[in-house]
């Protein structure tokens, strides 16, 4: 059982930001891509808020890189151009973004 103030972002970066996160996609945005069409709505709303208090906490770089090794994301944004602080803005924003979902075809009779 996790003790973090932030259950929700540990279990997300745990599962898709593990280790060997970049033999299942080249970049960051495919993973986020795939969780946010896997999760539903109250995951990706749950998972927004926890991001929104993580970065209302007003971390320095140093504190946030911190922050993420220990709620177990194996990333370095900067391998993307970014600091922390713009990855964790990215990400909300991607998740806050509307979702299309694939149309499902009706059954031929």
């Amino acid at each position: 059982m996790s003790t973090s103030s932030f259950p929700k972002l540990e279990q997300f970066l745990g599962s898709y930001f593990h280790q060997d996160w970049p033999l299942e996609a080249e970049t960051t945005s495919e993973i986020i891509e795939a969780y946010r069409r896997k999760a539903s709505p109250r995951s990706l709303s749950d998972l927004t808020q926890e991001l929104a208090e993580l970065r209302a906490e007003k971390l320095n770089e140093t504190q946030l890189r911190k922050r993420m090794e220990a709620l177990g994301a194996c990333l370095d944004p900067s391998a993307e151009g970014l600091s922390y602080s713009q990855w964790l803005a990215n990400l909300e924003s991607t998740l806050q973004s509307p979702t299309s979902k694939p149309k499902k075809t009706p059954p031929r009779r």
